[in-house]
């Protein structure tokens, strides 16, 4: 009997501790809720708002940095897709929201889940308005890339008083570009990047006037330059007018080059010290002055819009519209943002650094020459296409030669004018 008396105690005084436990952890349980702070519930619509509210209703600072446009270009920006694009607010996103994701990947080249993250979107959502942003900013190419019909009248004069009937300056630039295995011969170039030959023409205050992307990096820059003449979107010359090219280009009509084989750029003038010994290379000098126009545009162009300096994930067909779109928000940034503090850093590092001399200009015109030549991007123009009273061609003739000698000539000879003045 005992021990059955002790087992009944034993099993009773389990119950009560198992009963004493379970009432501690409800204790507990309830204390914590109570007390601990919970975990706030995020509202993605609200965060989303607060995130696009600072990138372009914000500091203004913050707007170039993350856009790279100030606020008040880039509701201009928006207003012209709204009116002439015919972009629209859809029930779930904003032109503004759409346009700030697109900014955003050219500004930073940020992939699509970098986008989705900080943007609060879908993979899917920040794929399909990107492309529909861009198909937009391609039709405000026909309100901001308009070629020039007469020179700029007194613009930057010093640099341009003996280029009186000059538009401004063209030359290729590189943009590396993301293509399949069997095409990277093709587009490899003499740097062994795999880019893609841009042929960039700007005005006297460096504005895009014609911009032609697409051409493999193997191509020579004068084989682009002859692709762009008889297009059906053709670059224009106007009758008695002329661009300035470097030496990688033929000295032909309308396009004015400099003396081969004669110190041209402007690194060689400083690292020399010396002043102008002959007419050539006078005339080289001030060409060199005057065409930098082209370099800085560059510049600024590849400064501004990250996806410009490195292969992006896009094929090339869709790179070639982003590179026209850049150029399009750049002569917006022109006209609509004149302080820019993106030019201030090109001209300081343009100052700085020491320009590379580039052999390989004289070498292009050789390769051509040789029969180095394709058959280029997706050419929808031919001879027989083109207005036959323009320029079609990009041939040395003794005219050209001869309106070179004597501007160069004359040059030289009021320079010596003006040093013997100085000097009596």
């Amino acid at each position: 009997m005992d021990k059955e008396g002790d087992e009944q105690k034993a099993k009773k005084r389990k119950v009560v501790v198992a009963n004493y436990m379970v009432t501690i952890a409800t204790l507990v349980v309830w204390w914590h809720e109570k007390h601990i702070v919970k975990e706030p519930y995020l509202d993605f619509k609200v965060a989303r708002e607060i995130y696009l509210r600072r990138l372009y209703y914000g500091n203004n600072r913050v707007c170039v940095e993350q856009l790279r446009l100030n606020k008040h270009c880039f509701t201009v920006l928006c207003t012209n897709l709204r009116e002439h694009c015919g972009l629209t607010d859809t029930r779930n996103i904003t032109v503004e929201e759409a346009v700030a994701m697109f900014l955003y990947v050219l500004a930073h080249n940020f992939k699509n889940r970098i986008v989705n993250f900080n943007f609060i979107r879908s993979g899917e959502t920040v794929s399909r308005y990107f492309n529909i942003v861009l198909r937009a900013i391609i039709k405000l190419g026909r309100h901001y890339l308009i070629q020039p019909e007469s020179e700029m009248e007194g613009y930057e004069h010093e640099k341009w008083e003996w280029f009186q009937d000059c538009l401004g300056a063209l030359d290729g630039t590189y943009v590396k570009v993301h293509v399949l295995l069997r095409d990277q011969g093709r587009y490899r170039n003499r740097k062994n990047e795999i880019a893609t030959n841009v042929l960039g023409v700007c005005s006297r205050d460096m504005r895009f006037t014609y911009v032609l992307p697409g051409w493999e990096g193997s191509a020579a820059d004068g084989r682009v330059l002859r692709d762009a003449l008889v297009r059906s979107d053709p670059l224009i010359v106007p009758k008695g007018k002329y661009f300035l090219v470097d030496a990688g280009y033929a000295n032909s009509s309308d396009f004015l080059a400099p003396y081969r084989g004669v110190r041209y750029h402007l690194s060689e003038w400083s690292a020399s010290g010396s002043k102008p010994q002959n007419f050539k290379e006078l005339f080289n000098l001030r060409h060199s002055i005057a065409r930098n126009v082209i370099e800085r545009t560059f510049g600024l162009f590849k400064k501004r819009w990250a996806i410009l300096r490195d292969a992006s994930f896009f094929d090339v067909k869709t790179h070639v519209m982003i590179i026209n779109a850049c150029a399009i928000f750049h002569n917006l940034i022109r006209v609509e943002q004149p302080n820019d503090p993106y030019l201030d850093e090109v001209d300081a590092e343009m100052r700085i650094v020491q320009h590379e001399v580039d052999d390989e200009d004289e070498m292009e015109d050789e390769d051509e020459e040789n029969g180095m030549e394709d058959d280029g991007p997706n050419n929808d123009g031919g001879v027989n296409a083109v207005n036959e009273n323009r320029i079609r061609t990009v041939q040395p003739t003794s005219e050209w030669t001869q309106f070179r000698n004597a501007l160069a000539r004359a040059m030289f000879i009021d320079y010596q004018i003006r040093q013997d003045h100085h000097g009596s």
